[in-house]
C-alpha cells in the first residue's frame, strides 16, 4: 500500500516534504519498526514516544506521526496520536471497523438481561 493511500484511507493529507513512498506496516514500538514502516509517537505515562523517533527512522520508518513537529524527520503532526494510531492501523488492515455493527447497553439495573435478550433475537434474526 502507498503512503498517500493509507493517509487518505485514514482522513489525513500526506505532508508536502513526504516521499509517496510503499508502506510495510504501522507500529508505536520503536524496536519493531522494520523498512517501510510508519511509526506512530504515542505519549506514554513515563515516556513519550517522539522520544523514540530517531531510532524509528533509523530502522527504516518512512514516516513519524506526532503530536509533536519533530523538525528534520518525515513527520506528520496530529492532534490525538492514540487516534491516529487506531485509525491507520484500521486503514492498513483494510478497514474492517466499517463492517462491524456495534450495540451498546448501560444503566443501572437489568443489563444482564437485556443483553441476554438481545442475543436471543439477534441469533434467530
Amino acid at each position: 500500500m502507498r503512503l498517500l493511500e493509507l493517509l487518505d484511507s485514514a482522513g489525513y493529507a500526506l505532508p508536502g516534504d513526504v516521499e509517496n513512498v510503499e508502506v510495510t506496516g504501522v507500529t508505536s514500538n520503536s524496536k519493531a519498526v522494520l523498512a517501510g514502516n510508519v511509526f506512530i509517537a504515542v505519549c506514554g505515562m513515563h515516556r513519550n514516544g517522539a522520544d523514540f523517533a530517531k531510532e524509528a527512522v533509523a530502522n527504516g520508518a518512512v514516516l513519524i506521526v506526532s503530536e509533536n513537529d519533530l523538525k528534520g524527520l518525515p513527520c506528520l503532526v496530529v492532534k490525538n496520536a492514540r487516534k491516529a494510531l487506531a485509525e491507520l492501523l484500521n486503514a492498513w488492515h483494510g478497514n474492517p471497523c466499517d463492517a462491524l455493527s456495534l450495540i451498546g447497553v448501560t444503566g443501572t439495573n437489568g443489563k444482564t438481561s437485556t443483553a441476554t435478550m438481545l442475543y436471543a433475537i439477534l441469533r434467530r434474526a
